[in-house]
């Protein structure tokens, strides 16, 4: 992991429902740890061209106990909703599914080649900074709401 993405991505552990976290500059959570608590090794979106009608969420995870993203949602003023995919039978198209699978005290990494959150029906392109909430529910630790910022793709690719 390079220097620039630690520093784009730096650990955050998600408190109560209430808990509101982002990785880089942002809030911290509002309430105390449960042992249940998935903690957010990288959360963020990149930036987006005026044509772009989706985008996805790049989520590292890992979940203390054995659990599930089983929901997303979105303000509709950022997209027109928020999904769940994995990657498609060809391996180009990626389709809804309805849960992605959180095995205990591994990292799970969410990116577009494989099962992740997307957002769909941009209502504007994502620019740098920006900053997205994301509200994520568990099967077992229950609504999280993730403030995503949103990264300079060329940054990325040299980190």
């Amino acid at each position: 992991m390079g220097i620039g993405r630690v520093a784009a991505a730096i650990a955050v552990v998600i408190g109560g429902a209430a808990g509101v976290a982002s990785c880089g500059d942002g809030d911290i959570p509002s309430s105390g740890v449960r042992p249940e608590d998935p903690t957010f090794l990288a959360v963020y979106l990149v930036e987006t061209d005026a044509s772009a009608t989706e985008a996805s969420v790049h989520i590292e995870v890992v979940s203390p106990i054995d659990d599930a993203i089983v929901g997303v949602t979105v303000d509709p003023e950022v997209a027109a909703g928020a999904e769940l995919r994995g990657a498609g039978v060809d391996a180009t198209a990626a389709s809804h599914i309805e849960r992605i699978e959180l095995p205990a005290g591994s990292a799970t990494v969410l990116t577009d080649d494989g099962d992740h959150v997307s957002l769909v029906g941009l209502a504007e392109p994502l620019r740098r900074n920006d900053l997205v909430d994301l509200d994520l529910t568990f099967e077992h630790a229950g609504d999280r709401r993730l403030r995503v910022v949103v990264r300079d793709a060329r940054a990325l690719s040299e980190a």
